[in-house]
């Protein structure tokens, strides 16, 4: 630091000053500290004139001017560089004083919190006499602490001093663990580690001739609400469930109060309020609509407040099962539709066809708990229709069908059932209903009547009438009239004036023996009653005689007329006759279908047969001449036109020529008789089946008794425990039992010259699932085994998935252990997900495969990138997860690894790096995985473009073209050529190329006039040469 020294010489005086010791005259002091100087007078009463820089000192100022006796001081409160010279004056007589204020701590002092050297003393007080001086402290600080806080006061003295003292109201402190005394240096301290509320006061700080105060005040700390960290949350609850509302406070012991909606709560037997540690919960064991509102859990010095929404649970209706079925009632019955509610308080809407239903009037309705009821006491037909009841979420439907009431015709017993009217007359049918709206349908022999010109339907209250106008014969008949609930029949005749006439006479028919006639005759009106005589006799219908009816044609047939049924044939219509001829000529009978030569076995039945012309003729059967009668050997048959000889049990002596003949016709045939063949007429089958199962060989021979042999692969099977061997009439039969694989071969019967095969196949019961793989669900790259376990240990299966067959590989293990099947996944993806099958050729089993999607977010963002022209540029982004795969984007283009984009990826990190970058590789870069993004941008700052190659002057000859070329630093740069200090373009005159690096100006059938400076601008760089032509 800078120093001033003045020297001040005194003239002597009557008052004298006591001579300074030089060591005293000289101080050194450091700036800011308090500075004492000090002089004895010879008389206490002589006056004293301080002065600085020869200038005196005003006592109001600064320094402080102090007289005890013959003591004279000079109290400078900080010393600054500027106190430098001070004089002491009295009368005549002067002490000097030299300071030096330096800026800097003298070696060995400390100085810590605002700690200073003991300020220098006076020439005449020793060390021990200056008085101790507190020059600073803490105690202008806001000294207000809450409980837990620690306390640091603390004052610097002017100098050391011995004892000091600490109070606290009055009374001196002791240190121990709460309270810790402390000193370094001039600096003394009080420190409690751990405020209390009892710390609360004010604490002094003695220092012999000094002392300072501190008030203190301890609070309580403020009690915060640490969970929930929102001050305001929504909570929402369906009744009855419980409503828990928690907090946690950051003073364990500290009270809070509940309010809800405003009001403070008590404790009831369905609201509680518990504390639990820390914790204060609000406990609603079942919540009802009442208990929605705002909660509000308040501290002395926080709130949370919790909007708690009570929501009702849904209405169902329990009965009635749905559908209802319809309700059939009749008129005046009580109706009563029920409804059991799945909470007894829940109110419901009654309504009919859509319109909503109040009690009253003909409806009832009525509540008991969980019930609802409406109730029709006397049901008409306006109480038909659809009845709904609904709660806030359910509805039934109710169909009910009042019928109508009866329809009854009054008077039946004494209406006339029974009417007849002339023709042309009009005829009225009537009846009475018991009501006016009953409906009713009149029908005539079974038809429905219509309304028309010549048929009235008419209706008059209860009154029903059928009007026929001008009745014909066709109106006769039955008529019906049909309430649904009753009914009556009419019967009417209409009388006609009947004219019956011939219209066709019978015709004379001839017919051969055999034949059918057929006399027909057409007579009106339709209804005449023909009668018809043959020969006289009444004609009475049978098989041979047919009498049919047509409209107006009437017939008689004669079946197989015979000679016998020549003659008159005649029909009476109601007196009016007609009559034919029947003539009927013998027939011959001839054989349609002769005997054929005939082969047959011995021991077989042979049967011969013939077809004659008509079904009448009788023949006669001869063998070798002689004529055959029925017997037990001999069977005579004849149907319709066919005649059959059944010779039963052939023999040699049957063979022969056999004879038919009838009176105008005959035919024969050779029976050959030869000696039987045993043939197969079923053969053996191959049979397929398991082990342990039963399988049966059968054959059917053409002739009983027949001996034969069964084997098996060649060796002869014997009946046993196994084998069961049998015959039947002609058939035979092998049957084995418990069979084995080894038991599969070829079995064959054998029976004089018969052979016949067949083939066993014993194999082994079908696989079947003892236990089928169940539906999984894993997290994604976790494991997934379906597994399943079969009938036999040594069956073979394939694995699919979604169809497709699994083959093992890295992620997929498939494997077998005694009778189970595992397949196993390892590190499962999302496309895993699907239908998992276990075929095992004879059944097969499903499973399905739910992986789960993990939550993949974003551990480390993005960060903006900016580097310079052909610096490397690296994003980095870190997500959740390691095996995630991610794609880089920039300016939404799909970033490819090139030889100077790299992609890399390390656990969860990924990495992309731009080597040698571009201006054009600036963009957004964006990092997907998933449905994250994180983007970030990359700025590339261009480097300056300069003139690696510079212009070089040139001279060329006139009318020729000048070429002037640069280089520069890259290909990118954009020039500009300028003569002197004009701007070239190009055009006929000049031409300018850019092709890489090179920059290039031509100039074409130069001259003279062209000789000048031309300058390539590369705006952060530029080249100039000089144009010389020569010649012209």
């Amino acid at each position: 630091g800078g120093q001033v020294t003045q020297g001040l010489v005194l003239s002597a005086l009557k008052v004298c000053l006591t001579p300074v010791p030089e060591a005293q005259q000289l101080q050194e002091v450091v700036a800011g500290l308090p500075l004492v100087l000090e002089c004895q007078v010879s008389l206490p009463d002589a006056p004293v004139h301080w002065l600085k820089d020869g200038k005196a000192i005003v006592p109001m100022q600064v320094p402080a001017i102090c007289s005890e006796g013959c003591s004279q001081r000079l109290h400078i409160a900080a010393a600054a560089l500027s106190n430098s010279g001070y004089t002491c004056h009295s009368g005549d007589d002067a002490a000097s004083f030299r300071v030096t204020v330096s800026s800097e701590l003298p070696r060995g002092f400390l100085f810590s919190h605002g700690t200073h050297p003991a300020p220098c003393l006076s020439p005449a007080v020793s060390p021990a006499e200056v008085p101790v001086r507190i020059v600073s402290s803490n105690k202008e600080a806001l000294h207000s602490y809450v409980v837990g806080q620690r306390v640091e006061l603390w004052c610097q003295l002017s100098r050391l001093a011995a004892p000091v003292h600490w109070y606290k109201d009055g009374e001196e402190v002791e240190a121990g663990e709460s309270l810790v005394l402390e000193q370094e240096g001039l600096q003394y301290r009080l420190v409690l580690p751990c405020a209390r509320m009892q710390d609360t006061g004010e604490f002094i700080c003695n220092a012999r001739d000094a002392s300072v105060s501190y008030s203190i005040l301890v609070a309580e700390p403020p009690v915060r609400i640490l969970q929930p960290p929102q001050r305001s949350l929504e909570l929402l609850v369906q009744a009855p469930g419980c409503v828990e509302l928690r907090c946690e406070l950051s003073v364990p012991d500290a009270p809070v109060h509940w309010f809800k909606d405003g009001l403070e709560v008590d404790e009831t037997d369905n609201l509680l309020l518990l504390i639990e540690g820390a914790w204060r919960c609000l406990f609603i064991p079942k919540s009802s609509a009442e208990d929605a509102g705002e909660y509000i859990c308040e501290t002395k010095d926080e709130a949370v407040s919790f909007d708690v929404k009570v929501s009702e649970p849904p209405v169902r209706i329990l009965q009635p099962c749905r559908p209802v079925p319809v309700m059939t009632v009749s008129p005046g019955e009580t109706v009563t539709l029920c409804c059991e509610l799945s909470r007894a308080d829940a109110p419901v809407c009654w309504a009919k066809e859509g319109v909503r239903l109040e009690a009253g009037g003909s409806l009832v309705l009525e509540e008991e708990g969980a019930h609802r009821r409406l109730l029709i006491p006397a049901a008409q037909a306006e109480h038909s229709g659809k009845y709904t009841c609904a709660t806030a979420n359910d509805t039934v439907t109710f169909t009910i069908q009042v019928l109508d009431p009866l329809v009854r015709i009054l008077e039946k017993d004494v209406l006339l059932t029974h009417r007849h009217c002339q023709a042309m007359e009009d005829l009225v049918l009537e009846v009475h209903l018991s009501h006016t709206h009953g409906e009713v349908k009149w029908y005539k022999d079974g038809e429905k009547l219509q309304d028309t010109g010549h048929v009235r339907l008419e209706e008059d209250g209860v009154r029903r009438s059928l009007v026929i106008l001008g009745a014909t014969g066709k109106d006769a008949g039955e008529y019906l009239c049909d309430t649904g609930d009753d009914s009556i029949v009419f019967f009417i005749t209409v009388e006609v004036p009947r004219v019956v006439e011939i219209i066709m006479e019978l015709q004379n028919l001839t017919v051969l023996e055999g034949e059918d006639a057929t006399f027909k005759c057409l007579v009106s009106p339709e209804d005449v009653a023909v009668t018809w005589q043959l020969n006289g006799q009444p004609v009475v219908s049978s098989e041979r005689l047919l009498v049919t009816r047509s409209g107006l044609c009437h017939s008689l047939t004669l079946r197989q007329c015979q000679t016998g049924d020549a003659g008159t044939v005649t029909a009476n219509a109601e007196g009016l006759v007609s009559t034919a001829r029947l003539s009927v000529q013998e027939a011959q009978v001839l054989f349609v279908q002769k005997l054929q030569d005939v082969v047959a076995e011995e021991q077989g039945d042979v049967c011969l047969e013939v077809v004659v012309s008509h079904e009448a003729a009788e023949v006669q059967w001869l063998k070798q001449g002689i004529l055959l009668q029925p017997s037990s050997k001999y069977l005579l048959q004849e149907s319709g036109c066919r005649r059959t000889l059944t010779i039963c049990c052939l023999g040699p002596a049957d063979r022969g020529t056999y004879r038919c003949e009838t009176l105008h016709d005959r035919t024969q045939a050779k029976l050959h008789v030869e000696p039987w063949k045993v043939s197969i007429r079923t053969p053996l089958v191959d049979v397929e089946t398991f082990e342990k199962e039963t399988a049966t060989f059968h054959l059917e021979l053409s002739h009983p008794g027949v001996t034969g042999v069964w084997t098996r692969d060649g060796i002869r099977v014997k009946p046993s425990s196994t084998c069961r061997i049998s015959a039947t009439g002609c058939g035979h039969s092998l049957t084995l039992e418990r069979l084995a694989l080894e038991d599969s071969g070829t079995v064959t019967f054998t029976a004089d010259t018969l052979r016949c095969s067949a083939h066993l196949r014993v194999r082994e019961p079908p696989v079947t699932m003892v236990r089928v793989p169940r539906d999984l669900g894993v997290p994604e790259t976790g494991v997934a085994s379906f597994e399943c376990e079969l009938s036999r240990p040594n069956a073979e299966v394939k694995w699919f998935k979604d169809g497709q067959e699994l083959r093992p590989g890295p992620n997929c293990r498939i494997y077998s252990a005694g009778r189970r099947r595992i397949l196993q996944l390892n590190r499962c993806e999302l496309t895993d997900t699907g239908s998992y099958t276990c075929d095992a050729g004879d059944c097969q089993a499903s499973a399905m495969l739910h992986v789960q999607e993990r939550q993949v977010h974003i551990v480390q963002e993005l960060q903006d990138v900016q580097v310079r022209e052909g610096d490397n540029a690296v994003f980095t982004c870190e997500v959740s997860h390691g095996d995630v795969k991610g794609e880089w984007f920039r300016d939404g283009e799909k970033i490819k690894v090139s030889s100077t984009v790299k992609i890399r990826q390390e656990g969860t990190r990924h990495f992309l790096l731009f080597c040698g970058v571009r201006p054009e590789d600036k963009g957004l870069i964006r990092f997907t995985a998933r449905t994250i993004i994180s983007e970030a941008s990359l700025q590339v700052e261009a480097l300056p473009i300069r003139i690696v190659k510079p212009l070089r002057d040139k001279t060329v000859l006139a009318r020729h073209k000048a070429t002037l070329e640069c280089t520069v630093s890259h290909a990118r740069g954009r020039v500009r050529w300028l003569r002197g200090d004009t701007e070239i373009f190009a055009g006929d005159k000049y031409e300018i190329c850019n092709l890489d690096c090179y920059r290039t100006l031509i100039i074409h059938h130069v001259g003279p006039e062209d000789e000048d400076s031309y300058t390539c601008d590369a705006f952060d760089d530029r080249s100039t040469a000089r144009l010389l032509v020569e010649g012209e």
